[in-house]
């Protein structure tokens, strides 16, 4: 019963990843176009950054979703700790 309830949540969230195009916001041309406001936020807020890139990362990665990659690139840089995104 267990793995049917389990099995039913990853496919809605694969087919809602789908369905709702999230994987346009996995893109380079996503971060670039975002990298100011990505950058001032992490001043702000570095541990919370830190830790919303890490769980976003994990879900990503774990469900084999497109963007992995890209998140991998540009992870690095955003969260260098006395830089932001360059």
């Amino acid at each position: 019963m267990q793995r049917k309830i389990l099995l039913i949540i990853v496919l809605l969230a694969a087919g809602g990843f789908f369905y709702f195009d999230a994987g346009q916001y996995l893109s380079l041309d996503f971060f670039n176009s975002q990298k100011q406001a990505i950058s001032q936020y992490q001043q702000q807020q570095p541990l919370l950054v830190a830790l919303l890139y890490f769980v976003i990362y994990v879900v990503v990665t774990a469900f084999s979703l497109p963007g992995a990659a890209v998140m991998t690139l540009v992870g690095a840089p955003c969260l260098v700790w006395a830089g932001g995104c360059y």
